[in-house]
C-alpha cells in the first residue's frame, strides 16, 4: 500500500479534520493520530480516500512510491469499485 500525505491532501481540499474524517468514515481524533504518525493509514481508509476524492487528486500526495505500482493498484481498485 502507498503512503499518502493526508494532512497536505486535506489542507488542499480546504477541509477541517472533522469534515475530512466524516467523508472517509472516521472521527477527527483518529485522523489527527494518522496525520501525526501515531496510527497507520489502513488499506480500507486508503481505499476510502481514493474513492471519495478521486485518484487524480490523491495521487498528488503519494509519498516515496513507485508510480507504476501506484497506477496499477489504483486502477484495479477503481475498476472494482465502479464495476
Amino acid at each position: 500500500m502507498n503512503k499518502i500525505n493526508i494532512a497536505s491532501l486535506r489542507k488542499s481540499l480546504k477541509l477541517r479534520q472533522k469534515d475530512f474524517g466524516e467523508k472517509i468514515g472516521i472521527k477527527q481524533a483518529y485522523l489527527s493520530e494518522i496525520e501525526s504518525g501515531k496510527k497507520p493509514l489502513t488499506e480500507e481508509l486508503y481505499n476510502n480516500i481514493i474513492e471519495v476524492f478521486g485518484m487524480d487528486k490523491v495521487s498528488e500526495y503519494f509519498i516515496n512510491t513507485d508510480n507504476s505500482d501506484i497506477i496499477a493498484k489504483s486502477r484495479r481498485f477503481v475498476h472494482l469499485v465502479r464495476g
